[in-house]
């Protein structure tokens, strides 16, 4: 019996897909439809594919954790991995039903646009917002990727991470220009980012967009991990006069207080 150039593999390459990948997911899924643990030959025979190739799929979902083999009866079913996949898609949900209301207080609060935003590899991703009534605003939209080295939103995030990882982070991503204001150099960078730990919140002055500036402060988890920062964009005529400064400053702390709470932080 040999590989199929039919059906599911044409499919793969016709929709731009990654073949393997497309395999192992529906492994995955017929795994996850099995009313109990199954066999190499009950899986092999659900796909177009030679056994052999089920079998490399789940030695490869094995090695990954996200699935288990049973020693004694030989049999497959779905592991731990896949918790730690949905707890992490969890996370996210719980934030967007925390950040909510808040997150829509702090718009009107501050008459800027506000956000919530989660690290995703070397970016920082827009998770909610609410937009200003104002007709001078930052635009954004759920989704958006931004650097994190020159926003306030991903500065809190670096700010926060478990060292070895943010040395991992100032070794491998190339801090890019994206104004004069931009810090490109990583001892500056580090300095910045021990003031944002001390100070809790952290601040854009233009560094990204030469009109815009940002401040956001970190929203923790039951465990006082920070998972997400929250912060405010606004042009810069706006965001620059000292006093409405200091009063944004405890408008977005605040705010990451109240998500946080609704994380299940308890308040120092």
């Amino acid at each position: 019996m040999t590989e199929d150039s039919s059906g599911a593999g044409n499919k793969a390459k016709v929709s731009g897909t990654v073949q393997a990948l497309d395999r192992g997911l529906r492994v995955l899924d017929a795994l996850a439809a099995a009313s109990r643990d199954a066999s190499l030959a009950q899986l092999a025979a659900q796909f177009p594919w030679h056994k052999t190739t089920t079998l490399r799929m789940l030695n490869t979902l094995v090695q990954h954790g996200h699935v288990e083999q049973d020693r004694e009866t030989q049999r497959y079913r779905l592991a731990l991995g896949i918790m730690r996949l949905s707890r992490a898609l969890d996370r996210r949900i719980g934030l967007r039903q925390a950040g909510h209301t808040p997150l829509r207080s702090l718009a009107a609060r501050t008459r800027e646009t506000a956000h919530i935003a989660v690290m995703d590899g070397d970016e920082v991703v827009v998770l909610e917002q609410a937009e200003t009534s104002e007709q001078i605003r930052m635009i954004t939209d759920v989704g958006m990727r931004m650097p994190c080295h020159c926003t306030a939103l991903g500065k809190v995030l670096l700010a926060h991470l478990p060292i070895d990882e943010l040395e991992s982070y100032l070794e491998n991503v190339r801090l890019r220009r994206f104004t004069e204001r931009t810090v490109t150099e990583v001892e500056p960078l580090q300095v910045g980012l021990e003031q944002v730990r001390e100070q809790g919140y952290a601040y854009d002055d233009r560094e990204y967009d030469p009109g815009m500036c940002c401040l956001a402060a970190p929203v923790r988890d039951r465990d006082r991990r920070v998972v997400a920062s929250v912060g405010v964009s606004g042009p810069t005529h706006r965001m620059q006069s000292l006093q409405d400064l200091d009063e944004i400053v405890v408008a977005v702390r605040e705010t990451a207080e109240v998500i946080s709470q609704g994380l299940g932080c308890q308040p120092r």
